[in-house]
This record gives structure tokens, C-alpha cells and sequence, in this order.
């Protein structure tokens, strides 16, 4: 039977939490452009933890996929986790954008239809929040990993894996040296941005998996140096993360089995999906009433975000997978 790693659910909850913290500080203060809405403290940082999502989605993935017992099951286990909770985030964001707008993120009922799609990104039409970006990377990886399993090339991962790290050093190297571009939806629907996470989480389940590879440790050394060739400045703390799953190949990281975390992981993918907008409505309110001056203008959203994110997971997300499992279950 297929083991539920505790930890993986604690990573998800810090990585959650980063994210939420560097939109309700940093990225709310340079994207509309205010004051700094608490003086002492500035998280720049909270932005990486969407990589750290990245890395554990190629593990969880990559581990989901070898126990499924055919491409559509894989399929259909994913529409039912992604698209429940994201068609009432889209609407949920979208009424209170309307209700509440926020200055230069106005949108409009088209934009509200093609986003209930998920294909956003492909469409050219822009995201009613900012983080749907990564759900355009995700499915990507998706429609890669589903390519690899329906060809019977999972076999072959670490073959493939190398190649998509060559193909994005060859893109830098162009870019950075040789003044060539390559496009943006290229890039964008072969991970050649993003690719070496998912990746490195496939490796480190692999390792995991099998309990000896230097070929494994090779192409998780080779996916840190493409982070350091794309984004230096990221590298360091994505060094960590690495830490982190080494520490979870040597059965060392179970101090992060703690209930808060594990329970933050549970509700990340709602959580994620609604805390920015929602956030900045709740801030400008704090703001207005000349509330905004202490901590508790990351308090309150956070706190805010967090209970609407535990109701999403309790009526949407497991309703919709216990769904999933009954639909299948009667096929």
C-alpha cells in the first residue's frame, strides 16, 4: 500500500504559509504600490516557497502515477483535486473583486469565464489572481508526465530528465550569451523555466523508492545547478529544500510532523488559491480604520484566509475526491 509521507503535508504547510506571508507583506506593498504596511518586516523569500510546491509535485506526482492503474484514473484524480476548489476560488475571488475592487486588478465577466477554464495562459487572457500562474506550470508538467506514462516511457524518467535540464542550460546559454530568444509558451509548456523541480522531486522519490542510485544524486545535482543558472539569487534558500528531502530519503525529518503543519498542508491548495485578493481587501479595510500599523495586519488575513480555506477543504476538496473515488469505484 502506498505510504502517505507526513512530512511531505508539513512542507506543503510552511510552503503555504511563506507564500502567504510575502503576499501579505513584500508583494502587497510593491504591487499596489503602498508604504510599507509593517515597518519591521519584509519577506521576500515567502516568494520560493511556490518552488518547494514545485518539488514536492513532481514526488507526490511521480509516486501517484506508478500506483495508478491506467492514464485516465490518473486523469480523472487530478481534475477531481484541482478543479473543485479552484471553480470556487474563481468565483469566490471574482464576486469580491467585484464587490471590493482593488485598484488596477478590475476585471470582467470574460475574463471571470476563460479563468473558470484553467487555460488562461494559453488563451492570452490575464489571471483574476496572480498566483493561478503556477497552475499553468502545473498542468504542463501534467500533460508531460501523463505523455511519459501513456508512451510506457516512465521507465526512461531519468533519461527524459536530463534531456528537458540539457534543453534549459542550451535556452540559457542562448539567451545569456548568444542574444537568442526562445518564446515564451515553449518555454512555458516544457518546463523549460520550472522543469528542474518537478524533477528533483521525481529523483528524490526515486531515491526513496529504490535506496541507492548515483544516478539519481546526479540529476538532483545537475537540477540545482539549472536553478542556479536561472534564478541565482533563488538558489540558496531552493538549497534548502533539497536539504529538506535529503533529510526525508534518510528518515530524518520527522520533527515535522507536527499537527499545525500537517493540518496547513491539508488546506494549502485552498488556502493558495484564495488568501491574495481576498488578503488585500481585508488589509485596505485595516487600512481604512487605521488598523494596519502593527502585526496584526498579517495577522488578521492570515487568520481570515486560513478559516475560509478550512471550509473550502472540508465541503469542496474532500467531497470532491471521495466523489472521484465513488465514480471510479462504479466504472
Amino acid at each position: 500500500m502506498q505510504r502517505r509521507y507526513l512530512e511531505l503535508d508539513s512542507m506543503r504547510g510552511l510552503a503555504a504559509l511563506m507564500v502567504v506571508v510575502y503576499h501579505y507583506s513584500t508583494w502587497h506593498e510593491q504591487s499596489l504600490g503602498y508604504s510599507i504596511t509593517v515597518p519591521f518586516f519584509s519577506f521576500w523569500k515567502g516568494a520560493l516557497g511556490v518552488e518547494l510546491f514545485f518539488m514536492i509535485s513532481g514526488f507526490v506526482i511521480f509516486m501517484t502515477l506508478g500506483n495508478k492503474s491506467d492514464i485516465t484514473d490518473f486523469a480523472i484524480s487530478r481534475f477531481a483535486r484541482l478543479f473543485p476548489a479552484y471553480w470556487v476560488a474563481v468565483i469566490f475571488t471574482s464576486i469580491l473583486l467585484f464587490l471590493a475592487p482593488i485598484p488596477g486588478r478590475e476585471i470582467t465577466l470574460v475574463q471571470v469565464a476563460v479563468n473558470l477554464s484553467m487555460l488562461q495562459k494559453w488563451l492570452g487572457v490575464p489571471s483574476i489572481d496572480g498566483v493561478y500562474w503556477t497552475l499553468a506550470v502545473e498542468l504542463s508538467f501534467y500533460f508531460l508526465i501523463g505523455l511519459c506514462a501513456l508512451t510506457n516511457q516512465l521507465k526512461n524518467i531519468v533519461v527524459w530528465s536530463a534531456c528537458l535540464l540539457g534543453a534549459a542550460i542550451l535556452v540559457w546559454t542562448g539567451e545569456t550569451y548568444l542574444a537568442l530568444t526562445t518564446s515564451n509558451a515553449i518555454k512555458h509548456t516544457f518546463l523549460l523555466e520550472y522543469g528542474n523541480l518537478f524533477i528533483a522531486g521525481i529523483m528524490f522519490y526515486m531515491l526513496i523508492l529504490h535506496r541507492h542510485g548515483y544516478r539519481y544524486h546526479a540529476i538532483i545535482g545537475l537540477s540545482l545547478l539549472v536553478e542556479a543558472l536561472l534564478r541565482p539569487e533563488a538558489a540558496p534558500i531552493v538549497s534548502v529544500f533539497y536539504a529538506m528531502f535529503y533529510l526525508l530519503y534518510s528518515n530524518k525529518l520527522g520533527f515535522l510532523q507536527q499537527k499545525y503543519l500537517i493540518y496547513l498542508g491539508n488546506i494549502s491548495y485552498s488556502l493558495y488559491l484564495i488568501h491574495q485578493n481576498f488578503g488585500y481587501v481585508v488589509i485596505g479595510f485595516m487600512e481604512q480604520y487605521a488598523l494596519a500599523n502593527s502585526i496584526s495586519v498579517l495577522i488578521a488575513p492570515c487568520v481570515l484566509s486560513i478559516l475560509i480555506s478550512s471550509l473550502m477543504y472540508e465541503y469542496v476538496e474532500r467531497p470532491g475526491i471521495r466523489y472521484f473515488k465513488r465514480f471510479r469505484g462504479g466504472i
